[in-house]
C-alpha cells in the first residue's frame, strides 16, 4: 500500500509548480537508461566474486557457504549463461555470421586483385 502522506506531498507539489520540471526528462532518461544498462552487466561478475568471497574461510570464518548452496549458486549462474545465450547471442549470431562472411568475401576478393595486378606487372 502506498503512504498516502507521500502521495499527498506529491499532488501538492505538482499542482503548485505543473509541468516546470518537465526539463528534467531528457536528462534523467539517459542517466537512467546507463544505470540499468550497468546494472545488467555488473550483476553477474558481482554474484560471483560475493559467491567466492563467501566461499573463502579467511573472510568469513566458520560462516562459509555450504556445499549444497554453492551447487545451486553455481547452477543458477549456468542458467543465466545459457538463458543470455539463448535469448541475446542466438539472434544476433545470424548477423554477424554474414558481416564476418562478407568482409572475408570482400578481402579475398582485393586479396585475388591484388595478386593479379601484380602478375601484371
Amino acid at each position: 500500500m502506498a503512504n498516502s502522506s507521500a502521495i499527498g506531498t506529491y499532488a501538492a507539489a505538482g499542482a503548485k509548480l505543473g509541468p516546470a520540471f518537465l526539463w528534467t526528462a531528457p536528462i534523467t532518461f539517459p542517466m537512467m537508461f546507463v544505470v540499468v544498462y550497468l546494472s545488467a552487466k555488473l550483476t553477474p561478475p558481482l554474484m560471483l566474486l560475493i559467491m567466492f568471497m563467501t566461499n573463502n574461510p579467511a573472510v568469513m570464518g566458520n560462516r562459509v557457504n555450504s556445499r549444497i548452496i554453492n551447487v545451486l549458486g553455481r547452477s543458477f549462474l549456468k542458467s543465466l549463461k545459457r538463458l543470455v545465450w539463448l535469448f541475446y547471442i542466438r539472434k544476433r549470431l545470424p548477423m554477424v555470421k554474414e558481416q564476418f562472411t562478407a568482409d572475408r568475401k570482400k578481402s579475398n576478393f582485393t586479396k585475388l586483385v591484388s595478386r593479379k595486378q601484380n602478375r601484371e606487372r
